[in-house]
This record gives structure tokens, sequence and C-alpha cells, in this order.
């Protein structure tokens, strides 16, 4: 009888052992799965133009709008899309042509990667490629178009208000080069642009 109590008393003791195995085996392989996870941030951005360009030189930026889509998780890193749409308003139309508005607008997929800082705040590097389009605007309606590719590099402090719900501050620097068919001497001009960008949103999963 005692036999039987020792082989029952060693299979419990096996099997403890072997579930406490799996689950942290579990655990440590869950985070290495890709998974669809999304979340969606929303948002006003303010860009400021630096450097000699059109958009610096003549323009005059207002308020704009942000949005991100992240989509896939891996190992803590976020693969997803975002869109910005900016209006600059035209001051040197002796540059630019008679026109009041150009807007720009970014198409771009990202990664990032989110860490905690501190209880409640984490931060979350970001790098990002995608297309772009300046858009020349006069009465409402385009008036000419200029397409190009993007590149972006940034970051952004967030206040987890709960595992679902933060606040972000962004702050990104964003180059462009646009197709522009004019001179050599003004080449540089106005096929390029560079920006930073600060903004202020809300993300919530």
């Amino acid at each position: 009888m005692m036999k039987v109590i020792k082989l029952i008393y060693i299979f419990i003791i096996s099997s403890s052992f072997h579930n406490a195995f799996s689950q942290e085996e579990k655990i440590l392989t869950k985070d290495s799965k890709l998974d669809f996870k999304p979340y969606f941030f929303i948002g006003f951005n303010a860009p400021f133009q630096y450097g000699n360009t059109a958009l610096a030189d003549a323009h005059s930026s207002n308020i704009g709008f942000s949005a991100q889509l992240g989509l896939l998780t891996f190992k803590g890193f976020y693969f997803g899309f975002g869109t910005d749409s900016d209006e600059y308003n035209v001051e040197k139309t002796e540059l630019i042509g008679n026109y009041p508005i150009s807007k720009h607008n970014s198409y771009f997929a990202f990664l990032s990667y989110e860490f905690e800082v501190m209880k409640k705040i984490s931060f979350s590097p970001i790098i990002g490629f995608g297309s772009s389009e300046l858009v020349i605007k006069k009465g409402g309606k385009r008036r000419g178009k200029q397409d190009g590719n993007e590149f972006r590099i940034g970051a952004s402090i967030n206040y987890n208000i709960n595992k679902k719900n933060a606040i972000c501050l962004n702050i990104n620097y964003i180059n462009n080069v646009y197709e522009v068919n004019t001179t050599e001497s003004l080449q540089e001009y106005f096929s390029r642009s560079n920006q930073i960008q600060i903004g202020l949103g809300y993300k919530f999963m």
C-alpha cells in the first residue's frame, strides 16, 4: 500500500513540474508570435517646415490632421499604416503662383516599438516610409499636384490611461522628395521639403 501511495505522490509531483514548465514555455513564447492586435490613433499635428525649400520659404503652416492604424505586433514591435493631411497658406505668390493654399497629404507604412518608462508612461520610437502629394488649391478645387516619396523618423510619449486607451505626444522628422519638372537651379528648391512635426492625439484599442 505504501508503494502505491509513493507512486501516486511521485506521479503528482512529476505532473506538477510538467504543467509548470508548459505554462512557463507558453508565457515565454506568447510574445514571439506574429499577432493581429489592432489599435487606432487620431489627432492633430503642427508642421514646422525649415530649410531652403518652397514649402518653408513661401508658405505658412496651419494645424493638420493625423491618423494611424496599427495592425500586427511581434515581440513588442508594431506594424501599421498612417496618414497626415496639412494645409499651408501661400505667402509668396510670385514663387508659387496665384494660389491661396497648398495642401500636403502623406500615406505611409510604419514600424514602431513600445516600452515602459514608468508606471502609465511609455515611449515609442517609430520609422516610416511612404508616398506624399503636394496639391495646389484654388476656390476649393485642385489646380495641380506633385507626387513624392516620404521618409519619417520620430517618437511618441504615451500616457496610458489604461490598457486600451492612451494620450500621445508625437515628435517626427519628415523628409519629402517630389517629382518636379523645373530648371536644374531650382530643382532642389521645389523638389524637397524638411519638416519637424509635433502632434497630440488619442490612441485606443
